[in-house]
């Protein structure tokens, strides 16, 4: 299964939502705002549902673009 954050045809729709998401290193340059859709479509399946991101530092942090597009999309988010 190939998963391309700007195809939503690619999104997984599994037969029980998921409770948790873990994704490493899926932010970076630019590109910050990608991966807010493809987290949001696979949140939504279940409203309980908690995503862990680890993003290693950067000189170039995409995380203020991400944190800005994710509370658009109405996620909540806590930084730890």
């Amino acid at each position: 299964l190939e998963l391309n954050w700007s195809d939503r045809s690619t999104f997984l729709e599994p037969a029980v939502p998921f409770d948790m998401i873990v994704a490493a290193d899926v932010l970076y340059s630019k590109k910050d705002r990608w991966f807010v859709p493809t987290l949001e479509a696979h949140m939504l399946q279940n409203r309980n549902a908690v995503a862990y991101l680890a993003c290693p530092p950067r000189q170039d942090s995409p995380l203020s673009g991400f944190f800005e597009a994710s509370l658009q999309a109405g996620l909540r988010l806590q930084r730890l």
